[in-house]
């Protein structure tokens, strides 16, 4: 069996960047972690978590969520009023479309954060 256990994520500053992520997906409060309190984790299903480390350097990377259709709506809609940029395209993330031709029309998001990391979210 292979599973993953939890995905590291760089930020300029992990803690607003954990909060803006969490409440985007409509998840729980990140709870601080790491050994000097520096970081912070952003629990998932299944006992995955997704943890904002600081970072000075921040390498770009490229994130995505599978949600059912009623929490893809509800961040679709919590996107539209928090006024972040979103789009049905890695190479548009401002089209301000949630469909996927290519899926047959299920909903997919992409959007970027503060950092510049690519986070998508697919139904």
């Amino acid at each position: 069996m292979i599973q993953v256990d939890h995905i590291g994520i760089a930020a300029r500053n992990a803690e607003s960047s954990a909060r803006r992520l969490a409440e985007i997906l409509g998840g729980p409060p990140p709870i601080v972690d790491g050994a000097d309190d520096d970081m912070y984790r952003l629990d998932l299903a299944h006992g995955t978590f997704v943890l904002f480390n600081p970072a000075e350097k921040i390498d770009l990377s490229h994130v995505a969520f599978r949600v059912d259709q009623e929490r893809f709506d509800a961040i679709v809609t919590r996107l539209r009023t928090l006024g972040v940029p979103f789009g049905n395209r890695h190479d548009d993330t401002n089209n301000g479309r949630s469909d996927d031709v290519e899926l047959g029309g299920a909903g997919r998001v992409y959007f970027l954060d503060e950092n510049g990391h690519l986070f998508e979210v697919t139904c």
